[in-house]
C-alpha cells in the first residue's frame, strides 16, 4: 500500500513538473514575441 503511494506521488511530482517547464517555454515565448514586437 505504501508502495503504490509512494508511486503515485512520484508520477505526480514528475506530470506536474512536465507541465510546469511546458507553461513556462510558452510563457516565455509569448514574453519574447510581445519585447521583439514594439
Amino acid at each position: 500500500m505504501e508502495r503504490t503511494f509512494e508511486l503515485m506521488i512520484l508520477l505526480l511530482l514528475s506530470v506536474s513538473c512536465r507541465l510546469l517547464r511546458t507553461s513556462l517555454q510558452r510563457l516565455w515565448s509569448l514574453y519574447h514575441a510581445h519585447c521583439s514586437t514594439p
